[in-house]
This record gives C-alpha cells, structure tokens and sequence, in this order.
C-alpha cells in the first residue's frame, strides 16, 4: 500500500511527518505494539449497558462516592467506548480494522500479552489461546487478499515455572505445529519471545528461540538481554553485551506515581490525602501530572498526548533498534472495592479513565484518533518514510471512458482489496450485536493526471461501480491548501450532490460541513469497475500554471453520518485507510536531514558480593543463615526490626542490593550517601529469590554507601515486616580487556625468573615463577584497569602489588589447591591513562602453605568498552568537499553505498557527539594515503590504505579518550601513496562515533 507516503492532519491540526519531514526508510529499525488479547467487560446490573467508567462518571460525577451496583458493574469495566464499540476480542472485522490501522502506522509487530499465564484445568488461563490464533487467522486471510499485517511475537510471565510453563504451551501448541510461521516476528534469525531463558530446560526450546527476559519494572535493566514493557520518563535503553542500545520503551501513560520518584506501579485511580487523582495521565509531561479530584476534568488537556509526545521524544533522542509501545487494545479493567488510596468506587490497576488509560486506539468521542495519528507520526520520524514517486509529465486526458490514456499515468495511489464495511458479530459476553452491511463499492486503486486546464482523477474498484443514484456515492475530498476554510481539513468535495448520467458537483467548504457549489458540470465517465473525472483547475483554485500543484485527495463511499470523520473508519470504503489521504505533488520532495542520535554508554560490568562479606555493616536485630537454599551461597542476612539497617561502603558507579520478595517482607528506605534515595521500597511477593530490589546507576566512579533501613510499613497483602540481604552488586565501567602472556617482552622479571614452557593448564602453556623473597614482576600498560593471573598452589605465599609506585594491595594470598588461570589480584577503577603493576613476592606466607611461590601466567589490562554508533556514507548530515563520487550499488559496502575520490584534498567531514570515533573504509590496489584531523588538529598524518587484495569495511582510523562533547572528525585526501600502489583512492564507507562510560 505504500503508506508511509500517506498523508494526514489530526483534529487538532498536527500534520504527520512526511518524507521532507524525516530522513529516508531505516530497515534496521523496528517497532513493537503491546496488544492485549483480554477484554472483557460487565454488565450494569438491571440493564444491557455496558460498565463504562467514562459514562458513568459523566452521568453523575458523584458515582465515584458510592460502590454500589448500580451505577457500577460487577466485574471488569471499560474506562470508554472504543470507536467499534465493546466489540468481542475474536470480532473478524475489528481484527482486520486492527491490522490494517497498526500495519498502515508502521508497526512490525504485536507483542501479545500473556503475563498473566498460569498453568489450569481444563485449560490455562491467561492464555488467550482462540484469541490469539483467531487473530493469526484473520491476520493470514488479510495478507491472502493483497493486504499488510504486522507479524507476532509474545511476552510471557517474567521468570521462573510460569514462564516456563508459559514458552512450553505455546511452544507445543504453536511453534512446534510451524502455524502461521510467515507471521514470526524474529530477532536475530529466530523467533522473539519475552521470557525467563534460566526457566527453560527442554534444550529444543532452548535453541529455537531468541530470549529477552520481560522486566517488569518501569525504573530499566538491571542485566544485559532484558526487555521492559513500560518505563517512566526519561526511559533507560535496554541493552546486550554488544548493543547499549538496543531497546526502549515507550507508553501512552503509566501506572506510576507522578508525585514520587518511586519507579513501583501504582492503580490508575490512585489518590493522594486531598483526593487528587496522582498516576501518571495521558496529560502528565516535565514531572507533573494535572492534580484534580474529578478523574474526567475537562480541563485535561488528554485528548493532547503530552505524555505520550515526552516519552517518544526520548525515543528519538536515543534511537535504540527496537521501541516497544503500550499499548494497544487495552479498554477494561477490574473494579477492586475497598482498596486503599482509591475513591469510594473502588481501585482500577490498567486503565480508569480517558485521561488514566494508556491505550493508542481510537475511542468515540474524547481524544478519537489523535493517539494513532501521534503513533503514525512517532514512527515515521523514528524509521523514516520512502521516498514518494515522481509524478509523470503532464497529460490530457479525455473523459470518454475509454481509459487506455490512464496507462502512462503515474503513480498508482492503492487501496486494500478487502476493506469494506461487513460486519457480523452477535451479541456475547455482555456485548450487545453489532452489524453493519454499509459496505458497497471496495476501491482499489485510483490515479491523477494534470494539464494547463483540468486537474483529472480515475478510479477503480474491485467490482462494478454502483449507480451513481446510489445515497452517499463515491466522494472526491480535496484539500488543495491549508489557510481556506475547510471540513477535516478538505477544502472540496465532488459527488456529495448534483450527480447526473454525465456530470456531477463540485462544492467548496464555507467552514465545517457547509458547502457551496463551485461548478455544476463536471465532466465524468464510467465502465464497469472505472471512473475518470476532469475538474477545471480554476474551480481548484489553480489557475496558476507556474505554481507546483499540491494536492491532497481521499474517496470514500456510502457515508451514513454526514460530516463525522469516523465515518472513514465504520462505514462504507474509504481510500487511502482511516483519515488518511494520498498525495498528489509535482515538488520534488527532498528528505530532511536527521540529526545524529547521542551514543549510549555501555551499561556497568557487575561484580558481586556476598551478604557476608567484609564491609558490610549490620545493625542490631540481624540474623545470619548459612543454610538458605536458592540464596547466593546459600547465606542470607535478614530482620524483621524496625530501624535496623544494612550499611556498605563500595567503589563504583553502580549499585544493587539482591534480596527475596517474600509473602512476609515489608518496605525499606534506601539511602546513597547518606541521602534518602528512594522511599519505601516493597519486597512483598511470592518468593522469588536474588531478585534486584533496589539499583542505583550513574553514580560518580568513587566511594559511595548504600544505607538500607527496615521500615514498619509493607503491603496491603503482607504478613510480615522481613527484609533479607542476599548480596550486594558493585558497578563499574565495563572494560575490554586484552591478555599479555608471561613471555611478552614488555614483561620485566627482576630478577629473572624461571620460565616454563610446558606448563599444562596455563595460557598457551608457559608461565614464569620464583621462590625468591623479593623477587619482582613489572607490566607497564594504557588503560583502566589491570588484572594479574596465575596459580593459587599449596606451596605458594603472598605477594605485594604496586600500581604507579604505590602499594595498593599488601600481602595478597595466592595459596590454594592448584586452580590455573585465576584472577590473583584486578583493579577497574584507574584512570584510563599509562600505569605500572609490579608484583613483588614476599616473605609471608599462608599457615597451611608449604613454600613463598609467586608466578605469573599473564596480565589483562582493560581499556574502557565504546558503545558505537554508525554512520554511513550516505547519511545527508556528513560534509564532502571536492569532488566524490558516489556509488548507490556498492556490493559488500555497508548498506551497498560508498563515496570515494582520487582528488588531493578533497575531504570528508563528520560532526558528532561522544567519546571516541572511527573511520572506515575499503584498503585496495590503488588506493593512497590520508591525513586525518580531529577538531581541527591533525590526529595522524598518511594513513596508508593500500593492500595488495582489496578487503573492504577496515577500520582505517580510530580515536578513543576524547572529551564528551561535540567533536569533528575530517579525512584529508592527499597526494602521497605507497609505492607499490596504483593510485591514490580513499574512500568512506561509515564513520562510527562512541561514547565510554
């Protein structure tokens, strides 16, 4: 269908971006739906109403005081009516409505919701199994007729035996079958799931998909290959060993507070002491949420999405590979009666209210579409759009039915095939029926053509054209520019009135649904399944010849409620879908720049430590168990007196304390340097343990305490006020590290030590080792951090280590049972700059060894992780100077293209923010030298990039340590060259830039 080059206005006047908007399409972008497979509603006792929060808050805003039933239901209530109505989750035609409306948006995958799986008899529940194969089916039947879905994946509880359980029902009852596999949405070559990948036991489960554990939490990750659902402003990136960046939430609102930092969900209906509804609305933007006792204020500016424009800002802003957004589908929820910080009604977890709701598809009335069209435009600045077709040359076309004119004429403006309005859903579920037959002529495909004269339009439909005496017939809205008055931003409309055998009306708007007539007698002819029209330019308004014509057009067939825009979703056949409209321009348009994203930061190397470790404080009221099992090492600390605390001092710019969510635990205050950090964190739950219950990250790489005091508050649910510390996770700057075997010459042995080669069990089977008091080893290296390894042995003793000069570690014990390969002694927290470790060997020993043995089998020495960013040659943003050529088809290149010159000094330029930076390109035959500067300064002079085979994607320069800031990168062609080279080429395949820690 091609609708990434749609265009369209919202009720409030946004225009969606369009291809001058953003920058060309992103193939390697993706975006994610979180779509609900539950809905169910209730019924309003005595009557066939459906429970509406929305309406019966309307009807009488005092309904919040009472729980009675009526006015309230007994179960699950829609917090408003969507634009299909309380239509059934299996409903063919809202399914099909469905994807049509997320595949037009942009979206590549739904991510159905199965948190709530749980293994039962005669069936499991909160499975949706119909639903979703229901939904698969019709998913399959669109693409069957020549229409765009988006393909599925799933997200199951977030560990353990549920999870488990979870991926092996629909491992079995799915994925096993291959049913409808063209419709997997997979991440590096295997099906997505979001699930616990430690549950999964069965080894054919275990390779056949691409595992990211759901974090349920909306604060970020706490490990690599986890993903979030929803996450509060500023949203974390969710990231992988490799990628920093790899994923983002983004959400519509959050059950969250807006008055606390506390990342812990809270229910939509949540009040604070003076009745002020408190979770983060629809309206909620810059830290604040309107605070109103009435949760259906008019004057929340809801139907505006601030919230929802903040979140997806910092999507942009970061540009991670994979968005994930809530949600979609999400209308009802459960009413709980006497729930604390709720109104009188009862508490409402998901959804409450238009403006405490986070669902994107349309509703009648309220915000109507203006979620979707946000969600339109989002992902059209986030992936980029096509760029549009050339429109053909001007042409006269003859209205004479003939149509054989109409085959030079391009583009072809497509419909799907399939899309009527036909309806057919009974009543069910205490749902009422819904019917609808309004669906006549299905369009397919329609084209514009243009000369000096008349501006010519031809359509075609699936079947024969009904009679033109048909009520409502084959509208022609136009809007051929913004500042006239206009209905839903159409400034024309032909056929609305005035239809003859030969001619039909053109009307103009005179503001809203009033038209006046601008010419009676427009010629128009049909054919069976074709119409063409010519309609003087100057009744468009378009007498000027030299002005680019741009116009924007949509038909539509058999509205029943006149001057109602949802008509173009509920009734009769509309093209292009909903409120979109094709675009007819003769401006060539050019894409818009897009500025380059900021790199994201690797996330820290975790290094743990157990609860009984030295360092860590315990008040009075602590206990120890050193037979705790599932509990790291089996031993925990745990109290349930109020007031005691947990203390530890650490070094790192990251923190987590690991602990059990138990059916008995109460809250915490937490504190980070001795300033109260987050308030009364909760671990009530089930007992799940070494769960992350508190994490800090950002932190200066310096000494730090976290302080943890057991309060007496907890839960609603909880039975106890216990607190436990299993360990605690120190983070610091990950690094890459690089092994230096014993023999390397920049090893100094003084004085020499006996080397071994032959040494089984060590790396590359040498190692060098001394008895001799004194003795020292000394490693002189660049970066961050410094590890030393070898044996711990019986007959080994203890030796000192100096960085720089200075003692740092004394007396570090290398006894043991004979364990190869350890890490004797690291350091991560050195300045990323030159330094020295020696090792010198003492004369003290551990009483259970037998000799003062010291050996080296290598050094590591870790230099700072770069979270790179590419940039390829392409990207409009980069600066050439001379004369380059580009190769649009440049086989093995990244993305196929490629610049390259032989002109001495022409140049490439590279604007950017971050740490570090690379070039890269193609070394060859002919290829010469070039100079590269950063920030103006000269960084190294002659790169030689000839090779005697051309090898291509090469990192030809790169540069870490930089400032964190905006930095320039220029590669100089220059007139030198080895001389076993051919020529003087450079070229630029990308550039990367980065950012450390």
């Amino acid at each position: 269908m091609k609708s990434d080059t749609w265009v369209a206005t919202d009720a409030l006047d946004r225009k969606v971006a369009t291809y001058e908007d953003v920058s060309d399409a992103r193939p390697d972008k993706f975006v994610g739906m979180f779509y609900f497979l539950y809905y169910a509603s209730s019924l309003v006792p005595g009557t066939s109403t459906v429970a509406d929060v929305n309406k019966i808050l309307t009807s009488n805003l005092n309904n919040l005081n009472t729980s009675s039933q009526p006015p309230w239901g007994p179960g699950s209530h829609n917090f408003a009516e969507p634009m299909w109505g309380y239509y059934h989750n299996e409903d063919e035609y809202v399914l099909k409505k469905h994807a049509q409306m997320l595949s037009d948006a942009g979206v590549d995958t739904l991510i159905f919701d199965l948190s709530n799986f749980n293994v039962g008899s005669p069936e499991n529940t909160g499975y949706y199994k119909s639903t979703f194969l229901k939904l698969m089916q019709v998913f399959t039947d669109v693409r069957a007729t020549g229409g765009d879905t988006p393909e599925v994946m799933f997200l199951v509880p977030w560990e353990g035996q549920r999870s488990k359980d979870a991926v092996s029902a629909l491992y079995a009852d799915l994925y096993s079958q291959n049913l409808y596999s063209d419709l997997w949405f997979t991440w590096q070559g295997k099906p997505l799931i979001m699930a616990d990948p430690t549950s999964i036991t069965d080894p054919a489960i275990q390779s056949f998909f691409t595992y990211r554990k759901g974090n349920a939490g909306y604060g970020g990750a706490w490990n690599a290959n986890e993903w979030g659902w929803m996450s509060n402003y500023p949203q974390p990136t969710y990231y992988t060993d490799t990628n920093a960046n790899e994923m983002m939430a983004v959400s519509v609102a959050q059950n969250s507070s807006s008055v606390s930092s506390d990342p812990n969900y809270i229910e939509m209906s949540r009040i604070d002491a003076s009745g002020n509804f408190i979770a983060r609305g629809r309206s909620f933007r810059n830290g604040q949420q309107p605070l109103s006792t009435n949760p259906i204020d008019p004057s929340y500016p809801t139907n505006e999405g601030r919230n929802f424009k903040e979140q997806a800002d910092r999507a942009l802003q970061l540009d991670p590979d994979f968005v994930f957004i809530t949600g979609w589908n999400e209308w009802t929820a459960g009413r709980l009666v006497g729930l604390p910080q709720s109104p009188t009604a009862g508490g409402f977890t998901d959804v409450f209210t238009p403006e405490f709701s986070r669902d994107i598809e349309p509703m009648k009335g309220g915000y109507a579409d203006n979620y979707y069209y946000q969600l339109v435009d989002f992902i059209r600045e986030f992936k980029g759009v096509r760029k549009p077709e050339t429109i053909s040359a001007p042409q006269t076309i003859a209205i004479d039915g003939d149509f054989t004119s109409w085959s030079t004429v391009s583009p072809e403006f497509r419909d799907d095939t399939a899309d009527k309005a036909q309806r057919s859903m009974p009543a069910g579920g205490n749902r009422p029926a819904y019917s609808n037959a309004t669906g006549r002529n299905e369009i397919k495909m329609s084209k514009v053509a243009k000369d000096s004269t008349n501006v010519y339009f031809y359509v075609e439909t699936v079947g024969n054209i009904s009679s033109a005496t048909d009520p409502n017939w084959m509208r022609l809205f136009l809007r051929t520019n913004s500042t006239d008055p206009n209905w839903a931003g159409y400034n024309y409309v032909l056929n609305r009135t005035g239809v003859t055998a030969t001619t039909t009306t053109l009307q103009k708007s005179t503001g809203g649904w009033n038209w006046n007539t601008v010419a009676s007698n427009i010629q128009y002819k049909i054919s069976g399944n074709k119409m063409e029209i010519a309609i003087p330019r100057a009744a468009l308004g378009l007498t000027n010849t030299s002005t680019p014509v741009d116009i924007q057009f949509k038909w539509h067939d058999n509205m029943q409620t006149q001057g109602d825009v949802s008509e173009f979703y509920t009734n009769g056949d509309a093209a292009p879908n909903s409120r979109f409209n094709y675009r007819y321009t003769d401006t060539v348009p050019t894409a818009a720049p897009r500025p380059l994203a900021p790199p994201v930061a690797h996330a820290p190397s975790w290094s743990k430590v157990d609860d009984g470790a030295p360092g860590i404080t315990y008040s009075s009221g602590w206990s120890a168990s050193t037979n705790s099992s599932g509990s790291y090492n089996n031993t925990v600390h745990y109290s349930n007196t109020v007031g005691s605390y947990v203390e530890y001092a650490f070094k790192g710019t990251g923190i987590k304390w690991l602990g059990t969510k138990n059916p008995d635990h109460g809250k915490v205050d937490v504190y980070i340097d001795g300033v109260l950090d987050t308030p009364a964190v909760d671990t009530f739950g089930h007992g799940v343990q070494q769960q992350v219950l508190y994490g800090k990250t950002g932190l200066t790489n310096a000494q730090h305490t976290i302080k943890i005091v057991v309060t007496g508050a907890k839960h609603n649910s909880s039975i106890g006020l216990y607190q436990d510390v299993d360990s605690f996770e120190i983070g610091n700057p990950p690094l890459v590290w690089t092994s230096v075997d014993d023999n390397s010459p920049a090893i100094t042995y003084n004085p020499a030590w006996t080397a071994s080669t032959n040494a089984s069990g060590y790396l590359n089977s040498t190692v060098h080792y001394t008895y001799n008091h004194n003795d020292s080893a000394e490693f002189t290296f660049t970066g961050s951090g410094i590890r030393w390894k070898g044996a711990k042995n019986p007959d080994h003793g203890k030796a000192d280590v100096y960085i720089d000069g200075v003692l740092v570690a004394p007396g570090v014990d290398t006894y043991g049972g004979g364990a190869n390969q350890q890490v004797l002694y690291e350091n991560t927290a050195l300045s990323n700059a030159q330094h020295t470790i020696k090792i010198v060997v003492t004369n003290t020993k551990n009483p259970a060894a037998i000799g003062f043995g010291q050996d080296v089998d290598s050094f590591e020495y870790g230099v700072p992780k770069v979270s790179w960013k590419k940039v390829d040659d392409a990207y409009s943003g980069l600066t050439y100077g001379g004369a380059w050529i580009s190769n649009p088809v440049a086989s093995g290149h990244l993305n196929g293209t490629l610049h390259y010159t032989s002109n001495a000094n022409a140049y490439a330029e590279l604007a950017f923010t971050g740490t570090a930076v690379r070039w890269t390109g193609s070394k060859n035959v002919n290829h010469g030298k070039a100079d590269v500067y950063i920030d103006g300064v000269l960084a190294q002079a002659g790169i030689d990039t000839y090779a005697a085979t051309d090898t291509k994607q090469r990192v030809l320069f790169e540069k870490t340590g930089l400032s964190n800031g905006p930095h320039t990168l220029k590669v100089i062609v220059t007139a030198a060259k080895n001389a076993a080279s051919t020529g003087y080429i450079q070229d630029v395949d990308s550039f990367e830039y980065g950012l450390t820690q």
